[in-house]
C-alpha cells in the first residue's frame, strides 16, 4: 500500500478537493442520500476554509489528493442546541465537516477518521439520517450518536461525538448552567 498522510490543503489543490467532494456526492446520491444535493459545499466556502487553514487533505503517494475534510475549533453555532439527547460533555471540541473521499471502499475514509481520533481529544460531527456508510464509519471509530442538530438552513442531522480514551472531562462549573447549553440561545 502507498503511504498516506494528512496535511493542510494548498491553493493549487482546490480542484482536487472539489473532485473528491463530487465523487462523494455521487456516491451518496446513488444510495438515495440527498446530502450535499444543492451544490454544497461551494468553491467559495472551501476557499474560505483553505484561507483559514482548516481545510485538510489526505494525500497518497503516487495518487495525490484522495480525500478531504474540514477540521475547525468549536464551538459550531449549529451545535449549540441538540434535541433528542445530549453531547457527551460540555468541554472544548473540534468540529469535522465536508468529509469526502475520491473513491469509496479503499480505506481512505477509515485512515482519515483514525487520524482525527489520534489528533483531537474531542470531536463532533453530523450526518444525514440516510448516510448509513458515514454512520457506520463514525461508530467503528468510537463516535457515539448524541441526538439531532439543526443546520442553519433548517435541515436536521444526526449528531455524533468522539471523546478519546484519555479525555478528562472539564469541570462542569459555569458550563453546566448556561441557558443555551441544551435549549439553544434565547430558550
Amino acid at each position: 500500500m502507498s503511504e498516506r498522510r494528512i496535511r493542510t490543503a494548498r491553493n493549487r489543490e482546490l480542484d482536487d478537493v472539489m473532485h473528491a467532494l463530487e465523487s462523494s456526492r455521487s456516491f451518496m446520491r446513488a444510495r438515495g442520500n440527498p446530502q450535499w444535493e444543492r451544490s454544497f459545499p461551494t468553491r467559495a466556502e472551501l476557499t474560505s476554509e483553505l484561507r483559514r487553514g482548516t481545510l485538510m487533505v489526505c494525500e497518497e503517494e503516487g495518487e495525490g489528493v484522495v480525500g478531504c475534510f474540514v477540521l475547525a475549533p468549536g464551538p459550531d453555532p449549529c451545535y449549540l442546541r441538540i434535541d433528542d439527547g445530549d453531547w457527551l460533555d460540555d468541554g472544548p471540541y473540534f468540529v469535522v465537516h465536508r468529509f469526502a473521499t475520491l473513491r469509496q471502499g479503499n480505506g481512505v475514509g477509515s485512515f482519515m477518521m483514525a487520524w482525527l481520533c489520534e489528533t483531537a481529544d474531542s470531536l463532533r460531527m453530523d450526518t444525514h439520517e440516510l448516510n448509513l456508510p458515514m454512520q457506520g464509519l463514525l461508530e467503528r471509530h468510537g463516535f457515539r450518536r448524541c441526538g439531532v442538530i439543526c443546520l442553519s438552513n433548517g435541515e436536521e442531522r444526526l449528531a455524533y461525538q468522539y471523546l478519546s480514551p484519555t479525555h478528562e472531562p472539564e469541570s462542569r462549573g459555569i458550563l453546566g448552567w448556561l441557558p443555551w447549553r441544551k435549549g439553544g440561545l434565547g430558550k
